[in-house]
């Protein structure tokens, strides 16, 4: 389902690719059904879902949450990737009472439904190539340990991008390596990448196990892991963002050398800027192609991340030193800026992160400032009211009248809730903004700027006013 608001650009983008995906679906004989749902006006289920933006699409099973879909915004890649939701979770439901140990299986049937039975080192491969880390509980389905393996993958989500399944066939033990007296294997995307948990451990071991092992040590951020990385397991790491260049590839390889350094410290992750959700993320974070390859430590946080800049050239060495100066709370952060404008001559400054304690924090001057997204559409219906504002009042030499693109520049210690959001900095009183919450008229601005302004005011309507009485 997709979550929308009609006045965001980039639903209206989706818009076409979402209904091919949905004919596509249709002619196939699909069982996936694509819906959508105004969260402008459907407010309940918009603050029961935790949308973070729009469009947001989440991925629905037997009417519960399944996964949140962070990928390419394209019919075919939706469908790619909604075809392998839809055969995990059929995986997940088909664990069934089958071969000699059937009655001891069929005592924890209910207890186990959310695990794939795995019969075949085929069919291990095939869930692998969904791109998933699958976890696999190898042992007959009773037990100390069975249980404690069914409470363990509880704690873990289908949004975290893992797998859970349980063998019990004498092929697969022997293909994989293990006795089958309930070993925990974990395959890390491929059979050759795998990690074994022996007999015994308690419920805190394998918890830890999975934890810990999940990852390369190097993670390539991709639509299955990002809602895990940034959403339900957010931890703070150390990400390279990357293009196709010769220097990109030396700058992952000096990542890989502070990574065998800092292994457990922090996590290490890599954001190819041509894959969908990496390009997202580096928008997010207000990295553009041509400033590749840029590594940033990123706390994810509810709302947004805070972040956190290197400064000095891509090496192993500034990458260790850059990390020990982040645990020490020795860094500042990083807010993204677009480029400060050559030319700002017009009534209504344009104002950037980079300028905004110089033209916003100015004490010699109030200042009124429009926090506005390019694709809002109550920032456009107010766009020539602002401007008449600022024409009108343009000979108030103590009055500054601005905006900033709210989606490009991050001002430290503001949050906004939605666009317009206008605020009046006095020039005595920085740190007290006002925000206005008026009529989005000409004269409800002028007003209110009257009402709290600290400096003179020259209103040209009023002098218009005046000097027609006089010529009467």
């Amino acid at each position: 389902i997709e979550f929308y608001a009609p006045w965001c650009g980039h639903c209206k983008k989706l818009a076409p690719e979402y209904a091919r995906a949905a004919q596509l679906l249709e002619e196939s004989q699909s069982k996936i059904i694509l819906a959508k749902l105004d969260a402008t006006t459907e407010t309940h289920s918009a603050a029961s879902n935790n949308l973070q933006g729009y469009p947001t699409l989440k991925f629905f099973v037997k009417g519960k949450e399944y996964s949140e879909y962070m990928g390419e915004r394209t019919a075919n890649a939706m469908i790619q990737w909604l075809k392998g939701q839809l055969e995990l979770a059929a995986l997940s439901d088909s664990a069934k009472s089958t071969t000699d140990e059937s009655a001891s299986a069929s005592s924890s049937a209910d207890a186990g439904s959310m695990l794939a039975t795995v019969t075949s080192v085929d069919e291990i491969k095939r869930i692998l190539d969904l791109g998933v880390t699958l976890i696999v509980f190898s042992g007959p389905k009773n037990g100390l340990l069975w249980n404690i393996y069914k409470e363990a993958t509880a704690k873990f989500g289908p949004e975290t991008g893992l797998g859970f399944g349980v063998t019990f066939f004498e092929n697969v033990y022997k293909a994989v390596g293990v006795s089958g007296k309930g070993e925990v294997v974990l395959f890390k995307q491929s059979l050759d990448k795998k990690k074994v948990l022996e007999a015994p451990y308690d419920a805190a071991k394998l918890h830890d196990f999975i934890l810990n092992n999940q990852h390369e040590v190097v993670i390539h951020i991709t639509s299955q892991n990002a809602p895990m990385l940034f959403g339900t397991d957010p931890k703070p790491l150390i990400i390279l963002f990357r293009g196709i260049k010769t220097i990109d590839d030396s700058a992952e390889k000096q990542l890989y050398k502070a990574a065998e350094t800092l292994s457990g410290r922090i996590r290490f992750a890599v954001a190819n800027y041509h894959e969908a959700v990496a390009n997202r993320l580096a928008d997010l974070v207000g990295i553009t192609e041509d400033e590749l390859p840029k590594i940033r430590i990123l706390e994810p946080e509810e709302v947004e991340f805070s972040k956190y800049a290197l400064s000095k050239d891509i090496s192993s060495t500034n990458i260790i030193e850059f990390f020990e100066e982040y645990k020490k709370g020795k860094l500042k952060k990083h807010y993204k800026s677009e480029d400060i404008p050559i030319a700002n001559v017009d009534p209504v400054k344009v104002v950037v992160g980079k300028t905004f304690q110089q033209m916003v924090l100015d004490s010699t001057k109030d200042v009124l400032i429009e926090f506005y997204a390019p694709w809002c559409g109550h920032c456009k219906a107010l766009e020539a009211t602002y401007e008449s504002v600022a024409k009108r009042l343009k000979k108030s030499t103590d009055l500054r009248i601005a905006k900033i693109d709210a989606t490009e520049n991050e001002v430290e210690g503001i949050k906004l809730t939605g666009y317009p959001t206008i605020f009046f900095y006095p020039s005595n009183k920085k740190d007290q903004p006002i925000e206005y919450k008026g009529d989005r008229t000409e004269r409800s601005l002028v007003n209110f700027i009257k009402d709290h302004a600290t400096t003179k005011i020259i209103d040209a309507e009023i002098d218009s006013s005046m000097l027609k009485t006089e010529e009467l």
